[in-house]
Parts: C-alpha cells; sequence; structure tokens
C-alpha cells in the first residue's frame, strides 16, 4: 500500500511521519504508525536520488497498484468460491470435517463424485483425514 502512494525516499520525508500515518491509516493498512516509522527512518538513512529515480518510481506505483487491485480481485473471487460452495447439499458435512474450509470443500466437490462414497468414513479417507495402512504383500505390521 505504502508504495502505491510514496516510492522516493525523499517524497517519503516531504509526506512526515504523521501525514503518513495518517494516509495509511486512512487505506486500512494494519500497524500504520509502525509502518510509517519505519518507511521515515529507512528514508531518512537514504539521501542519494538516482537519475531515473521518477519513472522507476512511476513503474513501482503502477505494479503496486496491479498488485492491490489482484489482491481484491482474489478476495472476491474466494467470497464467490465461498458462497456458490455453501449453495451445495452437503457443504455442511463437507465443511465439518476438520481441515476442509469452503475452498478446499468447493475443490474436492469439483474434483470428486461425493456419490461415489459408501459413508463419512470414506469420504474422509478420499480426502486424506484418516490414516490408510499402507503395508505391501499379506504382511501386516502388529501394534
Amino acid at each position: 500500500m505504502l508504495l502505491s502512494g510514496y516510492q522516493t525516499p525523499a517524497s517519503i520525508r516531504r509526506r512526515g511521519r504523521a501525514r503518513l500515518t495518517a494516509w495509511l491509516a486512512a487505506r486500512s493498512v494494519r500497524g500504520a504508525d509502525a509502518v510509517a516509522t519505519t518507511a521515515l527512518e529507512a528514508a531518512q538513512a537514504q539521501q542519494t536520488a538516482l537519475p531515473g529515480e521518477e519513472i522507476a518510481a512511476q513503474i513501482v506505483a503502477d505494479l503496486a497498484t496491479q498488485i492491490l487491485a489482484l489482491d481484491e480481485r482474489l478476495k472476491r473471487i474466494d467470497r464467490q468460491i465461498r458462497d456458490t460452495f455453501r449453495r451445495h447439499p452437503q457443504a455442511e458435512i463437507i465443511e465439518s470435517m476438520p481441515g476442509l474450509g469452503p475452498i478446499l470443500g468447493a475443490a474436492f466437490v469439483a474434483a470428486r463424485d461425493l456419490a461415489a462414497y459408501a459413508d463419512a468414513g470414506h469420504l474422509a479417507s478420499a480426502a486424506g483425514l484418516v490414516p490408510v495402512p499402507r503395508d505391501s504383500g499379506r504382511a501386516r505390521r502388529r501394534g
């Protein structure tokens, strides 16, 4: 989030800690004060400006904005998957198994025909939630 608005040490120093903290907090950045303080300390340690710095700053700002937009898109898709999965008639049963939430449950439903499992134990075994003996041949481990 910081890089979407401020890319160079000079721009961070000009903004100052209080205004940078307020800018970050307005964008729901967790620990905005700590982020602003750390950024300002790093900016104070970097006093050299390089040729082409402004062009590089524009590229960084564009990339940061694209990453933030991608993150929002992924959150929206996750919500759509969760909402669609929870309308499945067996969603509650699938989610009740340890380790299977809405996203993994939706992937499981998409990859498996749930009617092929005789009971919940067989389904849990297929999901890898139940230990299965891996003995070869006729020999069996004895406890």
